[in-house]
């Protein structure tokens, strides 16, 4: 070391002087200056020393791998010795369980997470020399790499392209490669692609010697992990090609459905959208289907075959890279048959016959399965004779039903219908009702007390028949209105109201009805057959065809009574008992 002490001797004061320059920290301790004798005199000299972080450079960044127990160091020199204090994001850290701190080692996290992250502060302190300093230390928690999308098994068809994508959470940010076979593979531009980094890989052009597993591997530093995705390359599925078939009814038909490409996942015979099963088909016991051992193959049978079995059957294959749907189309034979219904929209033209030209027609039909006849009597058809047995019915003041009986001939031709003529006294002109064969034959709208001649016809596709004899018949005189007819049913919907829908009566007596009178009561029992001395009762126009009634106590009997009233009075009741 260079001398740096040095004495120097006044002969003249007799005096002596040790100088140091360059004080150093080697240099404290006891100087002695003693003289000739015993006599002597003993200096203590102290050399204080300022803060220094003497490691400065390689301890402002400090790296751990996280869930370890870190050691951030922190190496300070200074005279007297400095203490030491830690800061974690300006607050600070004192000695607990989580943090152990020794002034030789430093601060100690146990078990350090990313949560410890940030700028850590050393702040050192020398109180007798009012000194103090601070460095900052960046803690950075390196974190193994951990899947967020590993790679995942992949099933493509020939020919086409595969991209398998796979990505990791960890600090600092993984890296990522790929093996194939344990060969890595790089960007050839063609064949293999890489982007993002290496997170995507795209496998171009397809063909069965590129199954297999293909691994991806994250790397950081702090570790590798890795994690391998399957590749299936297959062939789509191919079936047999078309095989349309004719079959004669009756006859023994066999379909194949057979796979000859490609693996099948699913194999099946569809008919009419509708999937058919193995074995025999619930909706056609004489069609069965069944399986190859292999399940490479499906044969359905179809016995007795009819005409409704006619149509496509549909063979279709599937895997997971694509679908086979094939159809093969049955064409059945029959013998030919005759419609014998026939309506003039089916035919181009119609003729008059002639007394020729009635008698038996053969319809003769050929083909190459078998001949069926069918044999046609044409007859000679005429109008109906008259109406038998023709006379009034009920009479009211308005209306007249007539009775009668069949006509002994119908003219070789069904009825349909039949016409009334009718007249007054001393009426000028004659009026005309139609009636079809199975209405009541009812005349209508007549005055009161008035005399009617009457007489009818029976109707056939030739025409009008022959009149029979003219019948009469006298109304009655003016009179209240018959009973209305209720028509709504004897249970509400409702729990509280009722609501009533009726028609007006089918005789008025000959004089308007002015409206209706309604009353209703509660009654305790079905037996009732009059209306009881209390009721309640609204009245309504002529025109009205319904009434609500209401309030009503909810799953109670009530009695219902409905007239017509006109001018001459209260019309007959029409009763009801509802709940």
């Amino acid at each position: 070391a260079t001398t740096h002490l040095f004495v120097e001797e006044d002969t003249v004061n007799k005096e002596t002087k040790l100088q140091i320059t360059n004080l150093e920290v080697e240099d404290k301790g006891s100087y002695t200056c003693r003289l000739s004798g015993s006599l002597g005199q003993t200096i203590l000299i102290d050399v204080f020393v300022g803060i220094e972080f003497v490691k400065r450079a390689e301890e402002e960044y400090q790296a751990f791998e996280e869930f370890e127990s870190a050691s951030i160091k922190c190496s300070v020199t200074g005279n007297p010795k400095p203490s030491i204090e830690w800061y974690h994001n300006n607050v600070r850290v004192y000695d607990d369980g989580k943090y152990s701190i020794d002034p030789d080692v430093g601060l100690t996290i146990s078990n350090i997470t990313r949560d410890d992250e940030g700028p850590f502060t050393c702040r050192a302190t020398i109180r007798s020399l009012s000194e103090t300093k601070a460095m900052d230390i960046e803690v950075d928690v390196q974190v193994s790499p951990s899947w967020l999308f590993p790679p995942t098994d992949e099933v493509r068809a020939v020919g086409t392209s595969v991209e398998f994508h796979c990505k990791a959470d960890g600090d600092p940010e993984p890296s990522y490669s790929w093996t194939y076979r344990q060969n890595p593979i790089v960007d050839d531009g063609d064949k293999y692609r890489l982007r993002d980094d290496g997170e995507y890989l795209t496998i171009n052009n397809l063909d069965t010697n590129d199954d297999g597993a293909y691994l991806c591997a994250a790397a950081n530093g702090v570790n590798t992990i890795s994690e391998a995705a399957d590749l299936s390359v297959l062939f789509p599925p191919r079936g047999n090609d078309q095989d349309n078939r004719t079959a004669t009814e009756g006859q023994t038909v066999v379909l194949q459905c057979t796979v000859v490409q490609g693996e099948s996942s699913l194999l099946l015979w569809e008919y009419e959208g509708r999937e058919m099963v193995i074995g025999q088909q619930p909706t056609n016991s004489r069609i069965t289907v069944s399986q190859s051992i292999q399940g490479t193959q499906l044969t359905m049978t179809i016995t007795g075959v009819q005409r409704s079995d006619q149509g496509g059957y549909t063979c279709e294959i599937e895997n997971e890279v694509g679908i086979s749907r094939v159809t093969h189309f049955l064409f059945v034979e029959y013998e030919p048959t005759i419609n014998t219904t026939i309506t003039k929209d089916q035919v181009y033209s119609w003729v008059t016959p002639g007394p020729l030209d009635f008698g038996s027609y053969v319809c003769e039909a050929t083909n190459k399965v078998a001949k069926n006849t069918h044999t046609i009597d044409l007859i000679q058809a005429f109008v109906p004779t008259e109406p038998l047995g023709v006379k009034k019915g009920e009479v009211t003041s308005t209306t007249l039903e007539i009775l009668f009986e069949e006509p002994e001939y119908d003219g070789n031709l069904p009825i349909i219908g039949y016409t009334v003529e009718y007249w007054g006294f001393d009426d000028d002109e004659t009026m005309r009702d139609d009636f079809n064969s199975t209405e009541e034959v009812k005349l209508t709208g007549l005055n009161p007390d008035r005399t009617y001649y009457f007489r009818m016809s029976a109707e056939n596709d030739v025409g009008l028949g022959l009149w029979s004899e003219n019948a009469t018949a006298k109304t009655i005189t003016f009179r209240t209105p018959r009973e209305p007819i209720i028509m709504s049913p004897d249970i509400s919907s409702h729990p509280t109201k009722y609501d009533l829908e009726w028609r007006e009566p089918e005789d008025n007596g000959g004089s308007p009805i002015n409206g209706y009178i309604i009353r209703h009561a509660l009654v305790s029992s079905e037996d009732v057959e009059e209306i009881p001395d209390r009721y309640e009762e609204a009245e309504v126009g002529a025109e009205a065809r319904s009434h609500i009634i209401s309030p009503l106590e909810k799953d109670k009997l009530y009695f219902i009574e409905l007239r017509a009233v006109s001018a001459l009075g209260f019309g007959g009741e029409t009763r009801e008992k509802i709940i």
